[in-house]
């Protein structure tokens, strides 16, 4: 049975701003997804085509939250990773005080809402060093979460 960490339209209402597109909602998870791919923890399907998403990370010719949105109708979900990749996920995005803590931390100052992070390649670069490095915990078994 397939395992769904997010899904971008568990976002819309509530407390999603109004004055945002709701393409805003998926930025969080093509972040992660621009990351796993990048580094390797996804493995290719036969409903997408992982070397082309690749490409175009790796090219910056699209960006992280909006292919995420197009490619997987903003559904991260557990048989995209390889096993190693579902395993972090697990014990990294999918825990409340993992992913969404160290993504506040990073790219949420000064903002009125994480929704409002830029879904661009300089937020990108900016979450990358603290995903690697929570990678680099997790396969230790160094991973402590605040």
């Amino acid at each position: 049975m397939t395992k769904k960490y997010d899904d971008a339209k568990w976002h819309y209402g509530g407390d999603f701003p109004a004055e945002l597109p709701m393409e805003a909602s998926a930025t969080h998870i093509g972040m992660f997804f621009a990351w796993a791919v990048l580094v390797g923890l996804v493995v290719d399907e036969d409903w997408f085509d992982l070397a082309a998403i690749r490409e175009r990370f790796v090219s910056r010719s699209s960006l992280p939250g909006a292919t995420f949105l197009h490619e997987f109708d903003g559904k991260l979900v557990d048989d995209i990773f390889s096993p190693e990749g579902a395993e972090f996920t697990t014990a990294y995005y999918e825990n409340g005080n993992g992913y969404f803590v160290d993504y506040e931390k990073t790219l949420g100052d000064k903002l009125p809402s994480l929704y409002h992070v830029e879904d661009g390649w300089r937020t990108f670069d900016r979450l990358k060093s603290v995903l690697n490095k929570r990678f680099a915990e997790w396969k230790r078994g160094a991973l402590v979460l605040d």
